[in-house]
């Protein structure tokens, strides 16, 4: 049950004076009869905004992971192949990628288009204006460079000079870093290996050993003949770009009820958390003024561990359509689900209970500002290794969502299991916020008991 708190000016008509003595405050426990207009309410002032919640927090889920879905469906990523060779290794390469569109499985769409005058300007112009997520273009003479090089043996030749990929990581880091550039490398590296040896062993069945002693001056040429250089002409190049690309969209709005994040991970989970501690609100206002210290924590903290229950365990099933992998660190599926709710939980309930001490000491009209710190400090502590980060922020070690993100790696991925320090972690934060909730609520009656007036946030 929500904790009386301060309430601001603009909601003093919610606070209960008492008609006759002070000692009518915080004097009776939950089942008393006094109690009984509360024990009536409880159900639509908490079951029902809790449901509520819960379907919201459904509706958010598949908003942002059907996002996601289309991922791995590569035919969606358009990249070009221009060959501006007319030797064998130009022929070759394209041949082997329109080759490989032909085997199973999910494949980039390539298009190969025939290019006049300037080729390089026309390959740059593509990416510059976005009609292409990368370009490979073969270079003009790649074949017979390589000839020449091996008959003057010039150990100046470059191996990446064959071929040049074009891309804008700043376009879209995520989908030109790691969704496009991946499999185009892995494709387009075996077809060169191959093409390679195939080159390697023709020059030696031609060549007498005159030539071949020629040859050995310039080894990459009968090593590695070939080679892409990348370029990326608008690189994604500030890390700091990354906050306000999703980070910083987590507090764009001033609103509590909108601070719905971007990319729906533990920031959202906190979200989640804030609502649960507003759904006894308008029970408070009305009977919170009735119970003893003991029967206040009580009700609390069971309230808001079994919303936290709930709530996790709502948001672990909202994950299973999306095909979320269980079995990274445990063999059976449903032990990873039960240990990834159990982490979700323990999530919830150590970043809610210190948002909830936190609100009893500072009242609901500063709860808002101390929500946007407490996210941007959690998530600015784990959104990277902290290793690569100036030493301040080695205090995301301590953090709650550090610890969770390195579970949750662990659950899905098999990542290093750091599990035991992580639940301790969490369950540290929820012993901080036992204690500062006890002591700001025997603060806060303290003060109600001593004025007369029962406030609620």
């Amino acid at each position: 049950m929500s904790t009386p708190l301060e309430k601001s000016p603009a909601s003093s008509e919610q606070q209960h004076e008492p008609t006759s003595s002070n000692t009518l405050l915080y004097t009776h426990t939950f089942f008393s009869p006094e109690a009984a207009a509360a024990r009536k309410a409880l159900i639509p002032s908490y079951i029902v905004p809790l449901i509520y919640n819960a379907i919201l927090l459904w509706a958010c889920v598949a908003l942002f992971f059907g996002s996601l879905l289309k991922n791995n469906d590569l035919s969606r990523i358009t990249v070009t192949g221009v060959n501006l060779d007319d030797g064998p290794f130009g022929a070759g390469l394209i041949n082997g990628i329109k080759g490989s569109l032909s085997a199973p499985g999910s494949h980039l769409r390539w298009d190969f288009p025939s290019i006049t005058g300037d080729g390089d300007a026309s390959s740059r112009d593509t990416i510059l204006q976005e009609r292409s997520w990368a370009v490979l273009q073969i270079s003009a003479n790649a074949s017979s460079n390589l000839q020449a090089a091996l008959k003057r043996g010039e150990a100046s030749y470059d191996p990446h000079s064959a071929a040049t990929l074009y891309f804008a990581s700043a376009r879209n880091q995520v989908t030109t870093l790691s969704v496009t550039l991946p499999p185009l490398m892995s494709l387009v590296n075996g077809i060169i290996s191959q093409l390679a040896i195939n080159s390697t062993a023709t020059f030696l069945q031609a060549n007498q050993d005159t030539s071949l002693a020629t040859a050995l001056q310039c080894p990459q040429c009968l090593a590695s003949p070939f080679a892409v250089k990348q370029i990326d002409l608008i690189p994604f190049s500030s890390a700091a770009a990354f906050g306000t690309l999703n980070t910083g969209l987590i507090f764009v709005r001033p609103s509590p009820s909108h601070l719905i994040p971007k990319q729906l991970t533990t920031s959202q989970l906190l979200t989640f958390t804030f609502n649960t501690f507003t759904i006894l609100h308008a029970s408070a206002s009305l009977h919170g003024h009735l119970f003893t210290l003991p029967t206040t924590l009580t009700i609390r903290f069971l309230s808001s561990l079994a919303a936290y229950i709930f709530l996790s365990l709502m948001y672990t099933l909202a994950l299973l359509p999306f095909s979320i992998p269980l079995t990274g660190h445990f063999h059976s599926p449903a032990t990873g689900f039960t240990v990834l709710w159990l982490l979700n939980c323990a999530t919830m309930s150590a970043c809610g209970l210190a948002m909830e001490s936190v609100f009893t000491l500072i009242g609901m009209q500063w709860a808002p500002y101390f929500l946007n710190v407490w996210i941007i400090a959690n998530v600015s502590g784990a959104f990277a290794g902290v290793e690569i980060m100036p030493r301040f922020y080695e205090y995301g070690y301590a953090m709650p969502f550090y610890h969770c993100m390195q579970a949750t790696r662990t659950v899905v991925f098999g990542t290093k299991n750091h599990l035991g320090v992580n639940f301790g972690v969490l369950g540290a934060w929820m012993g901080v916020g036992w204690v500062g909730g006890w002591g700001f609520t025997w603060w806060r009656m303290g003060r109600g008991r001593r004025e007369g007036v029962h406030r609620v946030p």
